[in-house]
C-alpha cells in the first residue's frame, strides 16, 4: 500500500499518483469503473479494505466495483458477470499470489476484452502494484485454482492469462 495516499486509513486525495496509475489514466480515462477482484476468502481479509482504500485514494474519480458487496452468492455471480464485465474499464486483483476459480474466471474474461489488469500484490504489512504479472492454471483438487507471478518482460496492464 502506498504510505503517502493512506492516512488512518482513509484515502488522501491530494496525495501523488502511483506513476502506473499516471500512465493507466491515460489509457482509461481519469473516470474508469474499476472492478477489484479476490477470492471469498479474503473478503474479510484486511488487504481487501486496505486494496478499496487504495484505489479510492489511487483513482479518486473512479467508480468502485466491489465483489463483496456486489453478489449474494456463487450463483448470483455466475448469473450476472457476464452482463457486468462490459462496463469494467480497470481489473484489480488483490492476493498475496493465489487465486480461486472465479477470480481466474474474471481474469480470463477481462483480458479477452483487453481491459488494462494490475495486480495488488498483499505483503506483510502492506499492498504492492505489479503491472507487469503472468497468472498460472493450478489444479482443480487444491484449495486455490491458479497463482500469479511477476514477469517483466511482459507490456504493462496485461498480463498473459493461461488458459
Amino acid at each position: 500500500m502506498s504510505q503517502a495516499s493512506i492516512a488512518n486509513g482513509q484515502p488522501d486525495h491530494h496525495a501523488p499518483q502511483h506513476p502506473q496509475i499516471r500512465d493507466l489514466c491515460q489509457i482509461v480515462g481519469p473516470m474508469p469503473t474499476v472492478y477489484l477482484m479476490a477470492r471469498l476468502v479474503d473478503y474479510h481479509d484486511p488487504c481487501y479494505d486496505a486494496a478499496l482504500t487504495w484505489i479510492h485514494a489511487q483513482l479518486p474519480q473512479a467508480i468502485t466495483q466491489s465483489p463483496r458487496e456486489l453478489f449474494r452468492s456463487n450463483r448470483d455471480w455466475r448469473e450476472r458477470w457476464t452482463s457486468l464485465v462490459q462496463d469494467i474499464h480497470v481489473g484489480i486483483v488483490v492476493t498475496e499470489r493465489y487465486i480461486g476459480p472465479g477470480v481466474a474466471q474474471e481474469l480470463h474474461d477481462l483480458a479477452d476484452r483487453d481491459v488494462p489488469l494490475l495486480w495488488l500484490r498483499a505483503e506483510p504489512g502492506r499492498l504492492r502494484l505489479v503491472a507487469r504479472f503472468r497468472a498460472y492454471r493450478w489444479s482443480h483438487e487444491a484449495w486455490y485454482f491458479g497463482y500469479l507471478t511477476e514477469d517483466d518482460q511482459l507490456p504493462r496492464f496485461h498480463p498473459d492469462v493461461a488458459r
